[in-house]
This record gives structure tokens, C-alpha cells and sequence, in this order.
């Protein structure tokens, strides 16, 4: 100030109303962090220790692997039938084969896994291969994994996501000549179903006699595709989460055949759209991600969860936005005019930092990129200095 000013108090400073120290700060995460990961990595021929994010060492879960580069199957694991060193259970998304057990393959670790076969499905070397690795982690809300033995009656199986599934997988591990069949929140009715090893569209078997619920999953009386006596089977469960706080959600659109369709809104940013055209029965399972490549505007890396064929990198065929996805192209595989499509959607995981409002008014942390804020424990009156 230009002059000196003398100033009269006429009570007392409290100085437990002015803090002026270093609060708390936690970093979290909006979003699947740790439970979902999609991971690019080369083969080696030999011992490949691939980092996902994801532990599943000690936690119930699932990896699927593609080729990127090469002609080559689906390779599928859990670790509820078995992913050790000594006895890895292997399934094949993209045809009809039942489980095979073989050693030294794949071990889970609490990194990610160890691709340990040299094989072209996970670890080839000698075609400068590169894979994709999608894994899942069992969680509330989210993912799970269950396995039961067939009954020649109808029965019901119990689960853990805690609330309504939005797609479920099953697929008879005993048996060479079953389809992975699908159950899904959009499908035209309840009951009806959907291959996931064809381009094959939605047909009314009644394989879910009763729409699952938070709990349970039932299944049709002696059917061998899903419920025979003597027969195994596991079921794989994705979550269908609308609240503000969720991590995946299932649903369906139809298209609108031109050059872009109408937005989904989900409410969130995906990294990872999984789409079927559920009434043409030549069109795939398409799998995008944010980490192989969704352009804005440009073409769109794309493999397909029937097909043993490489990744496709030749087509703007959806694109991502910041509250949900917006399919592309005017052709069929996610826009065709008029039909009806299916869709599993992953939230983008988001770094969020929670500062805590009960121990300080001074924080500091680095952001690397997008993040949220959340402050906590605020007084109950006044406010913060």
C-alpha cells in the first residue's frame, strides 16, 4: 500500500479457523484400473513375461489372446479352470473345439502372465508376431467366472457380480461339436441367444428360460449346447453398470446406414467397444481399442472374436467419444440402415487424485494427463481457508 494504515482487531484470531498446512492426497482411479487391461506384446519363442496391470495371481479372472499379424486361433484362459505353469486350460473363442490342457503354456503371475509355448496363438518368434491381449479381473459389478457340471433338468447357476448380468458366455468344455453361446440385455427377448464362434444372428432356442437376476443364471433342461448331465461347462459374466461410478455397460443401437451413425451415450469415455450386428448372419464380432488404435476420422484397428484372420486396419468403423461411441461407415458391420446391434463397452480408466479436506488446505501432486479431482471430508460449516 502506498501508506501505512494502522488496523484494530476487536476480538482475538483464532488460528484453528486459518490452517495453513499440507493435506492429505491419495491417487485412485475412475474407472477399471486393475481389473481390465488391453496389452500389446511380441513373441519371443521362448519364456515372455508380458506386464498387463492386472493381478491375477491370487484372484479369480480371465486373459484372451489374439495374433495381430498371423492366421492363427483365439487362445482363451481362466484361472478358475486353470492357468499354471503345470496345467494350462485352453478354449478357442473362435471355434467349437473343447478345453485343452497343456503344460508349460501360460502362467499367470501377479504382473500379468508368462507366455511360455512358442506356438503362433500366443508366442511366435519366427513371424515377427505381435498379439493382443485382453484381460479381465472378477469383481462386483464388473466380471466373473463360473464353472458348473450339466443336468438333464432345468437349473440355475449362482454368480458374483451382485447385480443383473448384461452378457453372459457359456461354453461346454467336454465337448468338441457346441457353440459358445451368448446371452445378452439387448437380444429381442430374454430367452434368446447369439453364437459367439459365428457370424450367425440372434435365434430363439430358449436356452434362459428365466432372465437372470443379481444372483443366478438359469438354463434349459437337458441341452447339450449349455446344460446335458455329464457335461462341463463355464459361463463368462459381463457386468452391466449404469451408475455414474461404473465400468462397463452392455446394450444396443440400431444403425442408421449412413456415413456416421447416431452416438451411444454410455456416460463415459470406453477404451474398449466389443459390437455385433445381431440380425445379419454374415457379419462378425468386432473388438476395438483405444491402445491398438480408434481414430477420429481414420481407420480403425479391428480383429473379430470368430475369425482366425489378423487384424483388420482398413476402415473407419466407429469412433469413441468422451461420453460413449459413435458407430461409422455406412456398411453393416456397425452401421448398416435399419439393423439391430449388440455392444459390450469398457470405461476408460481415468487417474483420479482425492484430497482430503479434514488434515490440510495445501496439496501438491503431479498430473500426468486427464484427472479428476475429489475432495473429501469438507467442515461441516463455513469454508475452507
Amino acid at each position: 500500500m502506498a501508506n501505512n494504515k494502522n488496523f484494530k482487531i476487536k476480538n482475538s484470531i483464532e488460528a484453528t479457523k486459518f490452517p495453513d498446512f499440507n493435506g492429505t492426497t491419495t491417487t485412485g482411479a475412475v474407472g477399471p484400473d486393475g481389473l481390465f487391461s488391453t496389452t500389446l506384446y511380441t513373441g519371443t519363442g521362448s519364456s515372455n513375461a508380458v506386464s498387463t496391470g492386472v493381478d491375477l495371481s491370487s484372484s479369480e479372472g480371465m486373459v484372451f489372446i489374439k495374433n495381430r499379424t498371423g492366421t492363427s486361433d483365439w487362445n482363451l484362459f481362466d484361472t478358475v479352470r486353470g492357468m499354471t505353469t503345470s496345467n494350462a486350460e485352453i478354449l478357442y473363442p473362435n471355434k467349437l473345439d473343447a478345453e485343452v490342457g497343456i503344460a508349460d503354456y501360460i502362467n499367470v503371475t501377479s504382473t500379468g502372465f508368462t507366455a511360455l509355448h512358442s506356438g503362433m496363438d500366443t508366442n511366435d518368434v519366427s513371424n515377427n508376431s505381435t498379439y493382443v491381449a485382453f484381460s479381465f479381473k472378477s469383481a462386483a459389478n464388473f466380471f466373473d467366472v463360473v464353472t458348473y457340471s450339466g443336468s438333464n433338468s432345468q437349473q440355475t447357476i449362482n454368480h458374483n457380480l451382485g447385480s443383473a448380468p448384461g452378457m453372459v458366455v457359456v461354453k461346454c468344455r467336454t465337448n468338441s461339436s457346441t457353440d459358445w453361446f451368448v446371452y445378452h440385455n439387448a437380444l429381442t427377448s430374454s430367452s434368446h441367444n447369439i453364437v459367439w464362434n459365428t457370424t450367425g444372428s440372434e435365434g430363439g432356442n430358449g436356452y434362459w428360460p428365466v432372465a437372470p437376476t443379481s444372483t443366478e443364471f438359469t438354463l434349459k433342461a437337458n441341452t447339450g449346447a449349455i446344460n446335458q448331465s455329464g457335461r462341463t461347462y463355464v459361463a463368462y459374466f459381463f457386468g452391466h453398470d449404469t451408475s455414474s461410478s461404473s465400468s462397463i455397460q452392455c446394450g444396443g443401437y440400431t444403425g442408421n446406414g449412413s456415413a456416421a451413425g447416431a452416438d451411444v451415450t454410455l456416460g463415459w469415455e470406453p477404451q474398449w467397444v466389443m459390437v455385433k450386428n445381431r440380425d445379419l448372419g454374415s457379419e462378425s464380432w468386432h473388438v476395438l481399442d483405444n491402445v491398438r488404435g480408434v481414430a477420429t476420422g481414420g481407420t480403425d484397428s479391428h480383429v473379430r472374436v470368430n475369425q482366425t484372420g489378423a487384424e483388420i486396419s482398413s476402415q473407419d468403423i466407429l469412433e469413441i467419444t468422451s461420453t460413449g461411441f459413435r458407430p461409422m461407415t455406412s456398411d453393416d458391420k456397425t452401421n448398416g440402415s435399419g439393423h439391430p446391434y449388440i455392444y459390450v463397452a469398457i470405461r476408460k480408466a481415468v487417474p483420479k487424485q482425492i484430497l482430503d479436506l479434514s488434515t490440510g488446505n495445501r496439496f501438491s501432486f503431479t498430473a500426468t494427463g486427464a484427472t479428476i479431482i475429489e475432495f473429501t471430508n469438507p467442515p461441516s460449516t463455513g469454508t475452507p481457508a
